[in-house]
């Protein structure tokens, strides 16, 4: 039987569809595509994802989860990618996609091998949703997606080049900008030069309303570059959450106290904040999310990212 997911893709319960069931009702769920490497009775991916098109409905699935494509430590997208590629013309109301939706069970996300996902857009410039599971030899392009309302990097380490891709994105639609920054550890060799030009980007898209500049293992130099760029002033949620902030960090952020207080949410939950910095913050103007509250290594006195390996 289909197997009920207890999370969300666009605001649809997530359902896994399985060979020899009906396809979920694409109005009440985002339909999730996945295959089990180690269980003998799955398919390979490309001969499941042929039993999927041919599901009566399929054309009507507009929100659409691609997960383990088989060995997904090993072998990159690039295969699953072109398959879904090949069925644009079967998959044309797809307009959120998700690719590598998969838990730490299935693949670390250290360990899921992207591709280059440049020649998605072509195929499907409809889309207003695209997030992303995943760094490793990731490319984006030139991205164009003149639709896009959020974009979603998720991921234990990015590099600097898909950063500047990100930067350079054609996507004047674009609402929601969720990038994780990671740790250098796992591929991360973003540095203050690197994210300077992308905040120095951001009026490119006019129709952005959430930053979000997450789990990131310099947290504390992010926060004091902040105060030294003009954020646009549509953005109301800024997201600096699951990274390393210690209080250094915040007292930069609380030097622009008087653009925070312009904010709705400043989101810094999973942080390294003391019991009084946390006080202070909790002054300014707009909701600030300081939940999980954290402690560095007791050994080594090292504050982690949320998400690494």
């Amino acid at each position: 039987m289909n197997q009920q997911e207890s999370y969300t893709f666009a605001g649809k319960p997530v359902v896994t569809w399985t060979v020899g069931n009906p396809l979920p009702d694409p109005a009440t769920t985002a339909v999730r595509l996945s295959v089990n490497e180690y269980d003998d009775d799955d398919p390979e991916f490309a001969d499941y994802f042929k039993a999927f098109l041919q599901q009566p409905g399929v054309e009507q699935v507009d929100a659409l989860l691609i997960g383990n494509w088989g060995e997904a430590f090993e072998e990159s997208i690039q295969a699953a990618l072109d398959t879904l590629i090949a069925a644009k013309d079967r998959l044309s109301n797809v307009k959120h996609l998700a690719l590598a939706d998969m838990d730490s069970e299935e693949c670390e996300v250290s360990w899921i091998q992207q591709d280059n996902i440049g020649p998605l857009y072509a195929a499907y410039p409809q889309l207003h949703t695209l997030s992303i599971k995943g760094s490793a030899n990731l490319r984006l392009s030139d991205i164009t997606l003149p639709e896009l309302r959020s974009l979603t990097l998720i991921n234990g380490g990015l590099n600097a080049e898909v950063l500047a891709e990100v930067a350079n994105a054609q996507c004047p639609k674009l609402q929601h900008l969720e990038l994780w920054l990671g740790d250098d550890n796992y591929g991360c060799d973003i540095e203050r030069e690197h994210l300077q030009a992308l905040l120095q980007a951001l009026p490119r898209f006019p129709e952005l309303s959430y930053l979000g500049l997450r789990n990131y293992y310099k947290a504390n130099q992010l926060a004091k570059l902040l105060p030294e760029v003009s954020l646009p002033e549509r953005i109301t949620t800024l997201d600096l959450s699951k990274g390393t902030l210690s209080d250094e960090g915040a007292e930069a952020l609380l030097s622009m106290s008087d653009r925070l207080g312009k904010l709705d949410t400043l989101d810094l939950h999973h942080h390294y904040l003391s019991d009084a910095m946390m006080t202070r913050l909790q002054q300014l103007a707009c909701r600030v999310e300081l939940s999980e509250q954290e402690e560095p290594d007791a050994y080594d006195g090292d504050r982690y990212v949320f998400l690494a390996e």
